[in-house]
């Protein structure tokens, strides 16, 4: 590969002779731009090919081995904001943080609610939930932490649950994970940075499944 770039001439100035094959095709009565093209002509019948392949090389320093990343970003063509989580997510910051908060807050309620139900089934179920909704907060604790180089601490709670049978405790946890995979999906299609639209994709679908699995519980103990 070496080889063949060295053999080939990088020229400083545009060499229209290149052009001239396709301009011949598509309108060969054209002759655009010819003094422009004479002047590129002159310039490299003077210039040998080798000798400005040698003195492009020369004049074009390398970037050392091992060079740091921050050396590689200043390099032409570098792109010092991320295409993932950068500027365009800050913009859904304030919908991250009620992600984080809320899934923080369904944990804590999940797992009390476990805690005083007895129906296994609907127990373990919960438990699930619960540690489904750890990871959850957990991927977007994550993502806070790449948009703004900042940890977020969600706050701190006191769950609280009334009396209620368990048909009506299930059913605010369906209408729950329903309206959050509804929220999730919404906000994947508002957001205008790729990964936050994959991760609200994620955890939408997850959201909803919940939402199925509670639905088909209900439907057992509804008789």
């Amino acid at each position: 590969m070496e080889n063949q770039v060295n053999n080939q001439a990088a020229p400083s100035v545009y060499d229209y002779r290149q052009y001239d094959r396709i301009w011949r095709r598509v309108s060969p009565e054209l002759d655009p731009y010819p003094e422009i093209r004479a002047e590129a002509d002159r310039t490299h019948q003077a210039v040998p090919a080798n000798q400005t392949a040698q003195t492009t090389q020369a004049t074009t320093p390398a970037p050392a081995a091992g060079a740091p990343a921050s050396s590689l970003e200043s390099l032409p063509g570098a792109d010092g904001n991320p295409c993932c989580m950068g500027t365009q997510a800050r913009v859904s910051l304030e919908v991250l943080e009620g992600f984080i908060e809320e899934e923080s807050a369904d944990r804590r309620h999940y797992l009390t609610l476990a805690r005083r139900v007895r129906s296994q089934q609907a127990a373990a179920l919960l438990r699930t939930f619960a540690e489904e909704k750890r990871e959850a907060g957990q991927k977007l604790r994550a993502s806070y932490f790449l948009i703004t180089g900042e940890r977020y601490v969600p706050a701190v709670m006191v769950e609280q649950l009334r009396c209620q049978p368990l048909a009506d405790a299930l059913r605010e946890v369906y209408h729950q994970e329903a309206c959050g995979g509804y929220n999730y999906e919404r906000s994947a299609e508002e957001t205008m940075d790729q990964c936050l639209t994959k991760l609200f994709e994620e955890l939408s679908k997850a959201s909803f499944r919940r939402a199925e699995q509670v639905l088909e519980l209900l439907g057992k103990l509804i008789r």
